[in-house]
Parts: C-alpha cells; sequence; structure tokens
C-alpha cells in the first residue's frame, strides 16, 4: 500500500533520510528549507535564510545531527533535531548534490567535478580524479567504501583511508624541560618527586595544531635519584596504564620515543614511580584525522617478541641479545595485528637483564643501521 503526504511544507524534495530522533527528514529543493516528517505523516519546515539555498542531498550524521548539500549555496549544512542549522562554505564545496556517511565517522559529498570529505567539526578535504564525471549520488557501501554515480554513464569507487595521520615537524621542538632556569621550559621548573603524576600539554603548543588526536616524542629524563619508571598516558583515560615508557637506574640519563593520544584539552598524564627525575618533551611530530599525511590505525598493544626464556618468551628468540649482533624480528602479519602491508611500525621497545652500559638500534630490515640509538641503558 502506497500514502502519499503533501502540504505547504513539502516543495520540491529531493533528498530523504531516517533521523536519530525516530523522524524522517528531506530537502525541499523549491522552498530551500529542511523538512521533518513523523511516521504518523506529520509534517514540520525548518527555515534559515543564507544557510539553506537549493538543499538536495541529506543524511544522518554521527554526530547525531542532519547533514546536507546546498546547491544553490555552495555549501554543506547541518541542523540539529530540534532546528538549529549551520553551514560550511569555501575551497572543496561547489555545488555540492549527494552526501552520505562515511565508515570513517566524516561525511562524504558530491560535488561539481570532485568527491569531498567534511569532518563533524568542518573540516573540508577535496578529491578529484580522472574517474569522476559530473558525480551525483553518494552511499556507504557494506565494503566499507564510499560509492559513487557519475552523471555521464559510470559508477564510481573512493576508498576512505582509515586512521589517523601523521604530520612530522621541520626540526624538533621542546616543550617540557623541568629544569630550573635557564633550562626551563613549560609550567614546571622542578623535577618529579616519588610517585607523583603531572598534567602536561601536548597538543596546541610547538607547532602542534589543537585539534592532534595525537603527538610523537622524544622523552628524557635526567638528574634521576632512584631505580624508578615513566609512565604517560592520556588525560581523561580511565585509569594509569600498567606498562612504563622509560625505565631508568640512579643518576642516569635516558631517552626514548614515545607515541601518545593527546587526551582532554590536549594533555596527557606523567607519572614517576621512585625517586626524583627532570623529565624534557621534545615533539617531533603530530597525528590528526585531516586526511592528509602520513596514515596511521592505533590498536591495543600487541606483544610480538619477548627473547626471556618460557613462559616469558615471545617469538622466536629465547635468548639475550649478546655483544654487536643484529637479529630480524617480524612486527607485521600474523598474530601482530598488523595488516602485512603496513608501511611502519609504533613500537614500545623494553630492554632487560642487561650487563653492560650499550644502546639498542631498531631499523628496517634492507636497511643500512644509522648511527642514532632508539634506547640507551646502564648495567643492570
Amino acid at each position: 500500500m502506497v500514502s502519499s503526504f503533501a502540504g505547504a511544507s513539502i516543495s520540491m524534495p529531493r533528498g530523504i533520510t531516517a533521523g536519530p530522533d525516530g523522524n524522517l527528514w528531506f530537502t525541499n529543493y523549491g522552498s530551500s528549507t529542511i523538512g521533518r516528517i513523523t511516521p504518523a505523516g506529520v509534517v514540520s519546515s525548518f527555515a534559515s535564510p543564507g544557510s539553506i539555498s537549493g538543499p538536495s542531498g541529506i543524511t544522518a550524521g554521527p554526530d547525531g545531527n542532519l547533514w546536507f548539500t546546498n546547491e544553490w549555496g555552495y555549501s554543506i549544512g547541518r541542523i540539529s533535531t530540534t532546528g538549529s542549522t549551520w553551514t560550511f562554505t569555501g575551497t572543496g564545496v561547489s555545488q555540492p548534490l549527494g552526501i552520505a556517511a562515511g565508515p570513517d565517522g566524516n561525511l562524504w559529498f558530491t560535488n561539481d567535478d570532485s568527491i569531498g570529505r567534511i569532518t563533524t567539526g568542518g573540516v573540508v578535504t577535496e578529491f578529484t580524479d580522472q574517474y569522476l564525471d559530473r558525480p551525483v549520488g553518494i552511499a556507504a557501501g557494506a565494503d566499507g567504501n564510499l560509492w559513487f554515480a557519475n552523471a555521464i554513464d559510470s559508477i564510481g569507487r573512493i576508498v576512505p583511508a582509515a586512521g589517523d595521520w601523521y604530520h612530522p615537524l621541520p626540526t624538533p621542538t621542546r616543550i617540557l624541560d623541568s629544569r630550573p632556569p635557564p633550562e626551563q621550559v613549560g609550567v614546571f621548573g622542578a623535577p618529579w618527586g616519588a610517585g607523583e603524576s603531572r598534567q602536561v600539554v601536548v597538543a596546541g603548543v610547538g607547532g602542534v595544531p589543537a585539534e592532534a588526536t595525537a603527538v610523537a616524542l622524544n622523552v628524557t629524563v635526567t638528574g634521576t635519584t632512584a631505580a624508578s619508571f615513566l609512565a604517560i598516558w592520556p588525560q581523561g583515560a580511565p585509569a594509569q596504564p600498567t606498562a612504563s615508557n622509560l625505565n631508568w637506574s640512579p643518576a642516569q640519563t635516558i631517552a626514548n620515543a614515545v607515541t601518545v593520544k593527546a587526551g582532554d584539552s590536549g594533555r596527557v598524564w606523567v607519572f614517576n614511580n621512585a625517586g626524583a627525575a627532570h623529565v624534557i618533551f621534545d615533539v617531533v611530530g603530530w597525528y590528526d584525522q585531516s586526511g592528509t599525511g602520513a596514515g596511521f590505525t592505533a590498536q591495543a598493544p600487541v606483544r610480538v617478541l619477548d627473547s626471556r626464556p618460557p613462559p616469558e618468551q615471545v617469538g622466536p628468540y629465547a635468548l639475550p641479545w649478546g655483544a654487536g649482533i643484529d637479529r630480524d624480528v617480524t612486527v607485521t602479519g600474523g598474530s601482530t595485528g598488523v595488516p602485512a602491508d603496513a608501511e611502519a611500525v609504533v613500537a614500545n621497545v623494553t630492554v632487560t637483564g642487561t650487563t653492560a652500559e650499550s644502546f639498542l638500534t631498531v631499523y628496517p630490515n634492507g636497511a643500512v643501521r644509522p648511527t642514532a640509538s632508539s634506547s640507551n641503558w646502564k648495567a643492570g
């Protein structure tokens, strides 16, 4: 059985979608309004001159709002279920027609000669290609890709990149040094005490944008007075992790590479277990969801190597590395959780049972071993 609903609030409707409020939302191309209809057929319309102009496609967004295209207004619109509207314009939005929520948490839309992606925060990225030929409709496929219809007799597919994107800084920037002036950088000018945690801002400083999702740091401790460890984790996380980021002996200065998610307000927690230690942060890059840069996908930590004998052993080695020894370690594929075609991995590397002061260098198989070290330690 087919039912029809008409009235003053319906004028040349173009697109329709189910809303998070249980109603149906549609675009009125003729009246430049957004319509809402209940399952019982009660119709309402929302007008916002300047924000709604020739609306065409509409979809429910991952943020609980409805997102639509403004063909006349050269913009992307957003409307809440209570009728509040916002408009996003600028480069990358040109006579948009279709729009769909992507599997990556962004909205994807068709322009007159390109595909656009907009984050829920309003950041737009445009994609052009020879296979884009006046794209009109777009939909998320069951395969995790976006599929679109070209007006000139073809169907296209675009693969959204998963994960976050890495941006290296031209040179490392110091954002924290707890030593007293003149070395001090940041708000702390005294060492971490035993069992002490402090919050450190890592996003919105040192060339890292406030919207960064994670940062890559070179973390150094110096002036240490006892054997201890440092743990770093995002502010707002449920609990301090059991893993450590740096471990040291008394009077040791040691550094390690640390990648950590930027927590609430761009902050991380830094915990020192015992004694006193000055902490230094040099930021070398950051991650975001801009869709440009080098891709990064986070996963729960997985131990891929432990050279201690059983029952601790993980991987093929059950003996320690000897002096001057190189060994190959598999870090992708299999049980690692990392795809076999990954170009790089982020790893937390720990040494234990050391018998002499030394260092460890981790580098790609097939490459010349670099002069830089990845980890440094004293005997014991």
